[in-house]
């Protein structure tokens, strides 16, 4: 009896080992790779991560894979945390502010509102578009003074070659017109003296008679 009860004692010893060496094994595998530290935050690491946090394309990222990123970095659950919370804030504080500036930029019903320019303004205006008109109106009057208008006016002036030789031919025609009609009659004249005198010699009374 003292023997079974002996072995049963050393049976029920060795249970009780074996689950304290399993429990022990359980702790050590729920232990993270990084020692927490619950009292000393680094701040140096936690800007590292505030920073990161805050890069455009981090911040829409899914909040679990931020934390599983940084746990891989080495950061402890405290510094994560801390880290969250401050790149929120800031970015609550950015948020709120961006309207603000964009209304003193630009309100929001549309572009901002031109004062109305002043009378000396608007007369340097009316004074500046009436000389470039003036300008314009006198530039194309000189091009068509000395360009045009002689291009224009000798065409009338000037006819055409075959125009003035023919023009030419007319006026001689009638100049040798003119000329046979003097020769005719002075022929016709001279004709009538010889007449005259041939009828005198032969009857030379008549020249006392007249």
């Amino acid at each position: 009896m003292s023997e079974n009860t002996n072995n049963a004692s050393t049976d029920g010893s060795n249970e009780t080992k074996e689950e304290d060496a399993a429990d022990e094994e359980t702790r050590a595998q729920a232990k993270p790779s990084v020692p927490i530290n619950r009292e000393v935050i680094r701040e140096d690491m936690v800007k590292t991560a505030v920073n990161f946090l805050l890069n455009p394309r981090v911040i829409d990222s899914p909040l679990h894979q931020k934390r599983t990123f940084l746990l891989r970095k080495g950061l402890s659950l405290e510094e994560i945390d801390a880290a969250i919370d401050r790149s929120t804030r800031v970015h609550h504080s950015h948020t709120q502010l961006s309207p603000v500036i964009q209304t003193n930029a630009m309100p929001v019903g549309g572009p901002p509102i031109q004062p109305m320019p002043s009378f000396l303004v608007r007369s340097t205006h009316f004074v500046s578009t009436v000389a470039l008109f003036g300008g314009f109106i006198y530039g194309a009057f000189v091009l068509y003074k000395r360009f045009i208008e002689p291009i224009i006016f000798e065409t009338k002036r000037k006819p055409h070659p075959y125009v003035a030789i023919q023009q030419q031919l007319d006026q001689l025609s009638k100049a040798m017109t003119l000329l046979q009609t003097n020769m005719s009659s002075i022929e016709t004249n001279i004709k009538r003296q010889i007449e005259t005198e041939l009828r005198l010699m032969k009857n030379p009374e008549d020249v006392t008679l007249h």
